[in-house]
């Protein structure tokens, strides 16, 4: 079997999984190549080989990081909601241009999206402090207006 051939399969395996961006799949084949079952009888260097494989990926649509940043942000919110700083950082993890997760985050998360999701998140924690929550919210990624729209004010201001 040559390296294109096993890497192929690999690259089909890893999609039948969940969508991958471009940048996982290839970190993803790079670590499959150490397990190339005759490292000594290469056809192709491991970069052409990957390389190829990431273009017919792509022209068969396989490979769509436009793509990929749009489910992912849908399931996150979905799944497991977070604010937009947390999916910023977690697309640019896997590779996504800062250009696309502004269009892909500007698309799918407004402010109303947020709030809900914040919402969510707070009441599944029962009776904590506002401060405990507010650090909560914070850590998944909500900016301060969020969550203090979420917490139902401000703790500090009057009336």
């Amino acid at each position: 079997m040559s390296l294109y051939s096993y890497l192929l399969d690999k690259a089909y395996t890893y999609l039948t999984r969940r969508d991958q961006s471009e940048l996982e799949l290839r970190q993803k084949l790079a670590k499959a190549i150490a397990k190339y079952p005759a490292p000594d009888l290469l056809d192709q260097t491991p970069d052409d080989a990957i390389n190829a494989i990431i273009t017919d990926l792509k022209t068969q649509n396989l490979i769509n990081d436009a793509k990929f940043a749009q489910v992912w942000v849908e399931s996150r919110l979905r799944s497991k909601p977070k604010g937009k700083y947390v999916l910023e950082h977690e697309l640019q993890q896997k590779g996504i241009s800062k250009n696309l997760i502004h269009e892909v985050l500007g698309e799918q998360v407004s402010p109303a999206t947020e709030l809900e999701s914040a919402r969510k998140l707070v009441a599944r924690r029962h009776s904590k402090t506002y401060e405990q929550n507010a650090r909560f919210l914070q850590s998944k990624g909500f900016g301060f207006d969020i969550i203090r729209k979420a917490l139902k004010g401000d703790p500090f201001e009057e009336g």
